[in-house]
């Protein structure tokens, strides 16, 4: 059936709907509470112009639809077709450094920590990214000597005869073998580890404080000391963090900079009044510049991050009410987009936007870009094989035949 055709049948029930080019590729994928409406739009005459959605529209050539019973499944699908396909069209997070982070293996039954480089969907904890890498690494020295968090590979059963070196050395709590380390008390070190990652810090240290308690009231003292130990070491951690609020919740910050169907998106983490985490990403062809953080914030956390109990954003996203619930259910309570108005969070908010500009800046106005853009533009535009490297323009003038005067600049390398 013709591209024309589907227009004129299409479904008024919610689903997906995947653009695709001459070649069958995958160009772009949406999502709509109305199939009908949302697909139409983009072929009405009266709307704006726009440089990157008229790209969009000549690319396409058909439309493939899967219908869903609800927005909640059509918005989940959205994003696994959007993973899967990758198409230009959509907003992609392209980390704008590959700085490191560290991966915390809670799906496994002896979880373990370790250096990683990008951060998947799964059911594990990640922290980072860490600027400089140096600071990953003397985080993770710092967990292992805190809570005890393994590094080998080794495959565990809690039977081993001894443990190894790292427990001698006071970087395992050794869960190798059971009689020095349960699984259940392994697990719950884990766990901390996770929070303190996230830095929820203030969360590890009241549980520590309340088992030191319930080990010492045990006569089980040994265990008590070592916990003591931990929340000291805990308490001494004094990392310099700009307080950016006075209360304690937590909550991620998105701004974004969008120009020319290009952006540069900033997400800043607060956890207990400090900036905990910032992330960077660099997005090309945004085709739809309004729904640009509502896709974000979407892929942002189907990798597997926390959600925090509050989000805050420039301006309120489309579907507010149905990206709410579904980070409800990812995060296991409520959850709420707000546009903050006044005070201390506005302030926030501005200071992630002047990092989304200052990264937009930098990576497309900085001249030796814009040069570069120049050279292939004129390269395709005078069908030249490479791009010219130096370019010479002469001028010549006179006065009434006389009084000639020539003039010659060059251009090297733009």
């Amino acid at each position: 059936m013709a591209l024309k055709e589907k227009l004129e049948t299409l479904p008024t029930q919610p689903g997906v709907y995947l653009f695709k080019d001459g070649d069958g590729a995958v160009v772009y994928v949406g999502k709509a509470r109305v199939l009908r409406d949302r697909v139409r739009q983009y072929f009405q005459a009266a709307r704006p112009a726009d440089p990157w959605r008229d790209a969009l529209i000549a690319e396409i050539a058909d439309v493939d639809m899967v219908l869903t019973d609800s927005e909640m499944e059509a918005l989940a699908l959205e994003n696994n077709f959007i993973k899967r396909h990758q198409p230009r069209f959509n907003v992609l997070l392209r980390d704008d450094k590959n700085h490191p982070y560290l991966k915390l293996t809670l799906a496994e039954e002896y979880p373990r920590l370790y250096v990683v480089r990008r951060v998947a969907e799964d059911e594990n904890a990640y922290g980072g990214p860490y600027i400089p890498a140096s600071l990953g690494r003397r985080t993770a020295s710092l967990i292992h000597k805190i809570f005890g968090v393994r590094s080998c590979k080794e495959v565990l059963n809690g039977r081993r005869p001894r443990p190894c070196l790292q427990y001698q050395i006071g970087r395992c709590i050794a869960p190798c073998v059971a009689e020095i380390c349960s699984l259940d008390r392994y697990r719950q070190a884990c766990e901390d580890a996770g929070l303190f990652l996230e830095g929820r810090t203030e969360e590890v240290l009241r549980r520590l404080r309340a088992a030191m308690e319930d080990a010492a009231a045990g006569d089980r003292f040994e265990e008590a000391a070592s916990l003591r130990d931990q929340i000291r070491t805990l308490e001494r951690l004094e990392a310099p963090q700009k307080v950016t609020t006075t209360d304690i919740e937590e909550r991620d910050v998105f701004a974004a900079h969008v120009e020319w169907g290009r952006a540069a998106l900033q997400v800043f983490s607060v956890r207990e009044g400090k900036i905990v985490g910032r992330e960077g990403y660099l997005l090309d062809h945004v085709a739809e510049p309004e729904g640009l953080l509502a896709s974000a914030i979407q892929q942002f956390y189907a990798q597997g991050r926390y959600v925090p109990r509050e989000i805050l954003v420039p301006a309120a996203p489309p579907d507010q009410t149905l990206l709410e619930q579904w980070l409800g259910q990812r995060r296991g309570t409520q959850v709420r987009i707000r546009v903050p108005q006044r005070g201390e969070k506005v302030r926030l908010l501005e200071m992630v936007a002047r990092n989304a500009r200052l990264a937009y800046d930098l990576e497309w106005r900085h001249p030796r870009k814009q040069s570069q853009e120049i050279l292939r533009a004129l390269r395709d535009l005078l069908d030249l094989e490479v791009e010219p490297r130096r370019i010479e323009c002469f001028d010549i003038s006179n006065i009434q035949g006389s009084d000639v005067v020539a003039s010659m600049v060059s251009f090297e390398e733009g």
